[in-house]
């Protein structure tokens, strides 16, 4: 069973840079071409009505987050049979708190994705007790996403 695993965890390690890598580039390059800058990132003020009308592309940011994070899955089990503790304790506690930061992540992107649509939308239309709201649901959701 060990035999082809370094090979797949290696391959999703590998994968998920990548990945990483072009988030990193999408954001960045496409992004900021549409008009998104870093400061939009913590401020929903200037995020949401961004958001609104670049959602599609938005979204494209976390579909891509969300495919480098399912390619760390693979490694998880890989490192668990590859090391040379294989079975011990500690190995053990290391593989499930892996597999938990992973599973956290992808949940947190999920939420992101989903949260940032729908107050994106919601936002231009809203009068300014409601857009308030829609601000600090923002920060709850995007401070989820980083814990």
């Amino acid at each position: 069973m060990a035999n082809g695993l370094p090979l797949l965890g290696g391959s999703g390690a590998l994968l998920s840079g990548l990945l990483f890598l072009v988030t990193v580039l999408y954001t960045f390059v496409y992004l900021a071409r549409l008009g998104l800058s870093t400061d939009m990132l913590d401020q929903p003020h200037g995020l949401l009505p961004w958001i609104a009308t670049n959602g599609g592309v938005y979204l494209g940011l976390w579909w891509i987050c969300l495919a480098s994070l399912l390619c760390l899955l693979p490694d998880i089990p890989t490192l668990y049979w590859s090391t040379p503790a294989t079975g011990s304790a500690i190995t053990l506690v290391g593989a499930i708190a892996g597999l938990a930061g992973v599973v956290i992540g992808i949940v947190g992107v999920a939420t992101n994705a989903a949260s940032a649509s729908v107050l994106g939308l919601a936002y231009p239309a809203a009068d300014e007790g409601l857009r308030t709201q829609l601000v600090v649901l923002s920060e709850l959701f995007g401070s989820l996403q980083l814990s």
